[in-house]
């Protein structure tokens, strides 16, 4: 058993080194929770901060992440047949996450009342002081 310890240690540094880990799925999640262009369609109808920020989990993109606060409270993420069963009308759907060698593509959706009403797809790069965007590509709809 000890003789594998060495290999456990080495694969973990080399899955670090490459921004595969959980830590760097974390950041990237927050970045896209925290995009400036994003904050005004996380409001309610009436204009104020939403109790939680919803995020449907329609794979096992975020398994291993552990999820950031929002409001106040750690982001919750919902699977399909909650969606359909509840009255949650305001959510953040991910299509694309992907994390992989020190960059990252994401492409999410923010819907409203079962419309969607922002597409953001982002290109991001791991450097010495974190994670930057280096393209980005938002539509409002």
């Amino acid at each position: 058993m000890k003789q594998f310890l060495p290999l456990v240690i080495l694969f973990l540094a080399i899955s670090i080194a490459k921004g595969q880990n959980p830590v760097s799925k974390a950041e990237v999640f927050s970045i896209c929770i925290n995009l400036p262009e994003l904050q005004d369609y996380l409001l309610t109808d009436s204009g104020e901060l939403p109790d939680e920020l919803i995020v449907y989990n329609g794979g096992d993109q975020f398994s291993n992440i552990e999820m950031p606060s929002k409001f106040g409270k750690q982001v919750r993420l919902i699977e399909k047949n909650e969606l359909k069963t509840s009255s949650i009308n305001s959510y953040l759907s991910f299509y694309i996450f992907e994390v992989k060698d020190n960059k990252a593509r994401v492409d999410y959706k923010c819907l409203q009342n079962g419309s969607i009403k922002l597409n953001v797809y982002l290109e991001l790069e791991k450097t010495l002081n974190g994670w930057d965007i280096i393209k980005s590509k938002i539509e409002e709809k």
